[in-house]
């Protein structure tokens, strides 16, 4: 029987399981139990998430970013891609500059690979204010 992935949320994003049960993971915010996350313009940020492989085989993952405007069209979309041995961890990041006053939201994606292959989790999902 293989052992559950583990997905740890860093402090502002977070991670649920999937229906698979592939994904474990822990709810973590910035703030207060907020899901908002306040930022201004031209100031560099990183979107992060813990990962661990609990299994005893190797996981291939995709790590994919996206943020979307408040008018739900894609501002920024970035991913990696890599492979985890057994029980490692890694914390992947996407960095992101917003170049406009408003509120976006940020999407993480944990897929075992980048075309048509189902997903390790629920996305994440938090909210930023630029101002």
């Amino acid at each position: 029987m293989m052992k559950p992935i583990l997905c740890t949320a860093s402090v502002f994003l977070i991670l649920t399981v999937s229906p698979l049960n592939l994904v474990y993971a822990e709810q973590q915010s910035y703030g207060p139990s907020t899901k908002i996350w306040n930022t201004n313009v031209n100031k560099q940020i990183q979107l992060v998430a813990d990962i661990t492989n609990n299994q005893d085989v190797k996981q291939p993952f995709a790590y994919i970013v996206q943020v979307l405007g408040s008018d739900g069209k894609v501002v920024m979309l970035n991913w990696m891609t890599g492979t985890l041995q057994p029980h490692q961890s890694m914390s992947p990041a996407q960095s992101w500059t917003p170049t406009r006053h408003g509120t976006y939201t940020a999407q993480i994606f944990d897929w075992p690979c980048l075309v048509a292959c189902g997903t390790l989790s629920e996305p994440l999902t938090m909210n930023i204010v630029v101002t």
